[in-house]
């Protein structure tokens, strides 16, 4: 690519269009930097065409193909088809119709209509995907957290509510400022203002705070854990301190911790308290 320039090249910009569709990353290789130069080298691959610089003072687009972004800084927007950034700082949204990936670095929002992941990065606002699942490690998240399928967090904190509409929310060690609500639950550690199980089990362990807690199709499961209410068809309570009410529909199940009332409305109701 830099046949005939004098050096030391400060910056380089590039349009390359092969004769085919590209179905696979490209790699770049240097004389003087090896395999290395990758690093200082932002690209996006649309159809055919790699175009790629050393540095991005703007938006990045590839529609219909693969935007990787590795390294450095973007001051604009990402949006492809699919997105995947290693350590690069962000200031702008990334969008993707397909799936985002995001390892380290920071961006302002990120959307991935079937699938995110993101580890190790600071986003400042919200985490979406439409259709896909969210895959969250160690990550700040500044605002919500909105996914459909099956979906992971753990590590780290998220300032907004977690949400998982058709799928099992798993949180661990996760400080959650807003509430947390999924087809079911399964929280181990961390905290969250509230969680809710909608059609499914929740399942809480080792959890600072939970706020108030809702299983009313499923069974609550609470160890070792501190929460303001539990409401569920049936309640299995371990060593837990609830602040306030503990309610059942068909039966609750209490040993050790603590409760300001315990009650269970069903016509053939069991409590047991040990």
């Amino acid at each position: 690519l830099l046949a005939g320039f004098e050096y030391p090249v400060e910056h380089l910009e590039f349009t390359v269009t092969l004769p085919g569709q590209i179905d696979t990353l490209p790699g770049f290789v240097s004389g003087y930097h090896q395999a290395r130069i990758e690093e200082y080298l932002t690209y996006s691959v649309d159809s055919a065409t790699i175009t790629g610089s050393s540095n991005i003072n703007g938006a990045v687009t590839a529609n219909q193909g693969t935007a990787s972004v590795t390294g450095g800084s973007v001051s604009g927007e990402v949006n492809a088809a699919t997105v995947i950034t290693d350590g690069t700082t962000i200031t702008g949204a990334v969008e993707a119709s397909n799936t985002a990936s995001i390892t380290g670095g920071s961006a302002d929002s990120v959307s991935g209509d079937n699938g995110v992941t993101i580890k190790d990065a600071e986003i400042a606002n919200n985490v979406t995907s439409t259709e896909g699942a969210a895959i969250i490690t160690d990550a700040t998240i500044g605002g919500s957290v909105e996914a459909k399928l099956d979906s992971t967090i753990t590590g780290g904190t998220v300032a907004g509510a977690v949400t998982v509409s058709d799928g099992k929310a798993t949180v661990t060690g996760t400080e959650i400022t807003g509430s947390l609500t999924a087809d079911s639950v399964e929280m181990t550690g961390g905290k969250a203002d509230a969680v809710t199980a909608e059609v499914g089990d929740a399942t809480i362990t080792g959890a600072a705070l939970v706020g108030n807690v809702k299983a009313t199709q499923g069974k609550a499961t609470i160890t070792k854990s501190t929460a303001a209410s539990v409401e569920a068809e049936y309640v299995v309570a371990d060593d837990a301190t609830i602040t306030g009410a503990l309610t059942a529909e068909t039966s609750a199940k209490m040993t050790g911790g603590s409760a300001d009332s315990v009650t269970v409305t069903g016509d053939d109701a069991e409590a047991t308290i040990d």
